[in-house]
Parts: C-alpha cells; structure tokens; sequence
C-alpha cells in the first residue's frame, strides 16, 4: 500500500487524529488517535492507563456531515503510558484480538483513512476522504 511508507516496524503507522474511546476497569475514558497501524495504536487521553492493563479501543470515522462509519472495537494491551501535560497522557497500545473478521475491517479503515478507498455517498455531492 502506497501510504505506507518507509517504516522499520512490522506494522507501519498511519498518523492520524480520530475522536476515540478506551474502556478499561468499568472506566470510559475519551481520548483521540495520534496514529494507528495494523498492530496497534497511538493515543491521547485525559487519563493515565496502567502499563500492561488489558483495554478495549472504540474508533469510529465520519465519513460526511450527517455519516459514521460503524465502530471498530479492538482488545489490545497497554505497552507504554507517558505524562504530556498535567492534563493529558500519551498512551499505546498493541491489538491483540484481531481475528480475520476485525483485521479486514481495520484493514478497510486504515485504506479509508490513506484515500486509497474512497466512498461516494448518496446526497453528500463529495466523495467521503475529500477535504
């Protein structure tokens, strides 16, 4: 894939800022999506999450005004938490729950994301990934 770049790592990372959601321990923490790959995610939050904790990450794209797409929730261990600011922590995470069902769906999503796909949506007279 053409976005993909020059990257040393076993899954490239796509830079991207998507609204996003961790759950972990009964919490719904909101955050934002710094850049994500096929292994795993790069995020902001409002909290700290513990390093090693199990997590769930809910992203969703806006395809058009009045558009989403359906939410990709992925399982995925916390590998590293690091203050920002005294209200922020950076915060990544390696999926691990991607079976074939949700690899294709991320795989989808992250194409999406590159414009490598683009939707043309019924009534929104531009294609969804146009600026």
């Amino acid at each position: 894939m053409s976005w993909l770049g020059d990257n040393r790592r076993q899954h490239p990372r796509f830079p991207v800022q998507l609204k996003a959601r961790v759950l972990f321990q009964g919490q719904e923490v909101p955050g934002s999506t710094r850049d994500i790959s096929m292994g795993g995610i790069c995020m902001i939050c409002s909290s700290s999450v513990i390093r090693g904790a199990w997590i769930r990450v809910v992203l969703s794209l806006v395809l058009d005004r009045n558009s989403f797409s359906e939410n990709l929730e992925v399982g995925g261990k916390v590998v590293w938490c690091t203050l920002l600011s005294d209200e922020s922590y950076q915060v990544g995470v390696s999926f691990d729950e991607l079976n074939d069902e949700k690899a294709n769906y991320l795989d989808v999503f992250l194409r999406l994301l590159s414009g490598e796909i683009i939707l043309d949506l019924p009534g929104s007279g531009e294609p969804a990934g146009d600026s």
